[in-house]
């Protein structure tokens, strides 16, 4: 709990990083929860209804070439693999909300 004080004290997460940490951050975990909600973190908007509809044919179960299976689902926040949630950013493309640099 410390570490999450020192990197959030820091001033330097992005209000996109509080809110997508939030997101993932299990309900029975208060204390990590009450951390984020004072740096500023906020309940994710959810995504454009219209654009769910489209995602749908994303969803599903993938496996890559080791067996190694993951899960993509359509959630209210947008398209969700375990804790991360991803967000468009092109016609094609999505980035893990938080992280820009993982198109």
């Amino acid at each position: 709990m410390t570490l999450l004080q020192l990197i959030v004290e820091t001033g330097r997460v992005s209000q996109e990083a509080l809110d997508a940490a939030l997101f993932a951050t299990p309900e029975s975990r208060n204390e990590v929860r009450e951390a984020l909600t004072k740096a500023g973190a906020k309940p994710l908007t959810p995504a454009d209804p219209k654009a769910k509809v489209t995602w749908e044919t994303l969803a599903g179960k993938y496996e890559n070439d080791n067996t190694t299976t993951m899960t993509i689902k359509v959630g209210d926040a947008g398209l969700v693999v375990g804790s991360n949630v991803f967000r468009p950013t092109g016609p094609n493309t999505f980035t893990t909300l938080g992280n820009d640099s993982s198109t």
